[in-house]
């Protein structure tokens, strides 16, 4: 319902002032405007029963055949090929068949039915003379671009028939690639070949006869200029090892001009039937009868030989007259009860030559598969003898190895033998001398004790030397510091002996009171000498030790004596005497001189 409202909302003759204003359809909506032109109808039933009859044995090495191409793409390729096959089997034995079906895929990559519709659509259409003496050339359909060329392009149709150029040398690599080789390589190769099929599909089926016969026309002076013994070269050249890369739409104008000069009696109109979809009523006859032409004996001579003869004309024509092929039934069996409508039996191919063509090709891959099975079962055989084999190599050069290996390892014991006998003298050797080291080493730490012992008395020694040192150095300081205190505590007396007033409060002579602080100072005095001496017997150091201090403690003793023995003397006497200067001043006088 879908696809026929479509249709009536896109019809060709709305479609057509498109494709003429802008040369080709857009790409947004391309998919949906071929749809509509081919009037695909998606039976997807039918197309489910074709896939379910699994890959035809063609598609079996494509994998290897289209190695370069990407895997989405080669799988697309080989379930369309295959559901071609079975849908005609003449589709099987077509060898350039996946170069044709390739461009379509690489365009469709998503949708598998529509991919299939289009193929099968067009081959129905465009090619259909395409297989009439299948796998032979189209002999009919390469007459009819000669009789275009004849009548448009004269001149270069004598220079093809000058130099022998068959049709086939100029329209058949066109026709096998679906008109890739019009367009230049890459992403604007693909947009060339997507606006010459947007023509192709939107023109009548015989359009692709004039587009063959517009790239020879589009080449006519290239062609010409070549000389007569390269003439063939040059086309060879030309249609089999360089793609075009003119602009397509210079191909369409030109094919288009074709189409309009061409006379009617040299038109293909004449030969093709009008356009047929896909799917047809089951109750209404499918296309399976050969069309006949009509007008053959007004087409150009050369036309007329390319027809075969008319009993192989009848006897083909008998072989493919209307009954639908197995592929067609069984679609037709598969849609009973549930759809009134199928797809369509291509039928435009010798039945009989094909028959046996497939019974030809299915004894020739049983034989393959047996020769294949003998082939294998020979590569085990082979396998296993030259498994055999390398492992009696293998053997010998083990046991020539291992023979080796063991005369290696006997030299290798006899030199280790030697070396051994050799480490065991040395060892001895080594043992002696360390034997001497030892002893050498036991005398060596002894003296090294013994001087380190010597070492450590000395340094005790020198330290319990700095300690007394230090010691006596202590002492004659505290001596220095007692002199010192010595003379502070005579003269704090003779100034106390000054200022102290009698006990009485009795005044007493200046004489009697000095001479009682003499007096008690020279004890006093007499008492420290004692103790010094008795320090320096304690310390164990002679009285001469120090003469400074010696000195100091005889002269304080000759100080005291002669205030002791002044003490007795009468008081007449003392008075009578000249004052003397007290002995401390004396002993503070010399003191002082000493420093």
């Amino acid at each position: 319902a879908f696809n026929l409202q479509l249709s009536k909302t896109l019809p060709k003759h709305r479609l057509l002032p498109i494709l003429r204003e802008y040369g080709e359809y857009p790409a947004k909506h391309r998919a949906t405007i071929w749809r509509t032109l081919l009037e695909l109808s998606g039976d997807r039933a039918s197309y489910t029963t074709l896939l379910n009859r699994g890959s035809h044995p063609c598609v079996a090495a494509y994998e290897q055949r289209f190695a370069g191409l990407d895997r989405r793409t080669v799988r697309n390729l080989k379930r369309t090929v295959s559901c071609l096959a079975h849908w005609c089997p003449a589709f099987g034995l077509i060898d350039y068949l996946p170069s044709f079906v390739l461009p379509f895929a690489r365009q469709q990559p998503t949708d598998a039915l529509a991919l299939f519709e289009t193929v099968a659509t067009v081959l129905m259409n465009q090619c259909q003379h395409w297989f009439e003496y299948a796998p032979l050339e189209p002999f009919n359909y390469l007459a009819m671009v000669e009789n275009v060329l004849a009548d448009c392009e004269p001149r270069l149709m004598a220079f093809y028939r000058r130099n022998g150029v068959a049709p086939r040398t100029y329209a058949v690599p066109l026709m096998e690639s679906a008109f890739v080789r019009c367009c230049s390589g890459g992403t604007d190769g693909d947009n060339q070949w997507l606006t010459l099929w947007d023509h192709l599909l939107s023109n009548e089926p015989c359009f692709a006869v004039f587009l063959v016969a517009a790239y020879s026309s589009l080449h006519r002076g290239t062609l010409l200029k070549a000389t007569t013994d390269g003439g063939s070269t040059t086309v060879e050249r030309i249609f089999f090892h360089q793609s075009g890369a003119f602009d397509v739409r210079r191909l369409v104008g030109r094919a288009h001009d074709l189409m309009e000069r061409c006379t009617a009696a040299a038109h293909p109109r004449h030969y093709f039937k009008p356009f047929t979809p896909l799917n047809m009523p089951s109750a209404l006859p499918t296309v399976n009868d050969r069309w006949k032409p009509s007008s053959c004996d007004s087409a150009a001579s050369n036309a007329v030989d390319c027809f075969s003869p008319a009993g192989e004309s009848e006897e083909l024509s008998a072989h493919s007259t209307a009954s639908p092929t197995p592929s067609g039934e069984a679609a037709n069996a598969s849609e009973k009860g549930s759809s009134h409508r199928t797809y369509a039996s291509f039928g435009n191919f010798p039945h009989k030559l094909t028959e046996v063509r497939r019974t030809e090709t299915g004894t020739l891959r049983a034989e393959q598969r047996r020769l294949e099975g003998k082939i294998i079962e020979l590569e085990k055989l082979e396998h296993g003898l030259r498994e055999r084999l390398v492992n009696d190599l293998v053997r010998q050069e083990h046991e020539q190895r291992v023979k080796a290996v063991e005369r290696n390892l006997e030299e290798a014991i006899a030199r280790e033998e030697q070396r051994v006998e050799m480490q065991r003298k040395l060892l001895l050797l080594h043992r002696k001398q360390l034997r001497e080291r030892e002893n050498e080493l036991s005398l060596d730490v002894a003296n090294a004790k013994l001087i380190n012992d010597a070492t450590v008395r000395e340094r005790e020694l020198d330290a319990l030397l700095n300690k007394f040192a230090r010691e006596r150095q202590r002492e004659e300081t505290d001596l220095l510091f007692a002199e010192e205190d010595i003379k502070l505590k005579e003269l704090e007396l003779l100034g106390r002996y000054r200022t102290v007033p009698d006990a009485a409060q009795v005044p007493r002579p200046l004489d009697q009171r000095y001479q009682v602080a003499l007096e008690q100072l020279a004890v006093q005095k007499l008492k420290l000498y004692d103790e010094i001496d008795r320090t320096y017997s304690s310390l164990g150091m002679p009285a001469s030790a120090n003469e400074y201090a010696y000195r100091t403690v005889s002269e304080l003793r000759k100080v005291a004596s002669v205030a002791a023995y002044g003490s007795e003397r009468p008081r007449g006497k003392m008075e009578e005497r000249p004052r003397e200067r007290p002995p401390g001043l004396i002993g503070s006088d010399s003191s002082s001189q000493v420093k």
